[in-house]
């Protein structure tokens, strides 16, 4: 692994945090398919 990133949503009483995770994996999705990613792993807490 070369890189790590970890993203965390804060408390937002206007956007539930599910909102927030869904529109960011599906940008992440849609730009790794654009750029042709194919060695990129995604893990979610449990």
């Amino acid at each position: 692994m070369d890189h790590y990133i970890e993203i965390s949503i804060l408390p937002n009483a206007e956007i539930e945090e599910t909102s927030i995770m869904s529109a960011l994996m599906q940008r992440l999705h849609l730009e790794l398919v654009s750029s042709r990613q194919t060695s990129v792993g995604v893990s979610f807490p449990e």
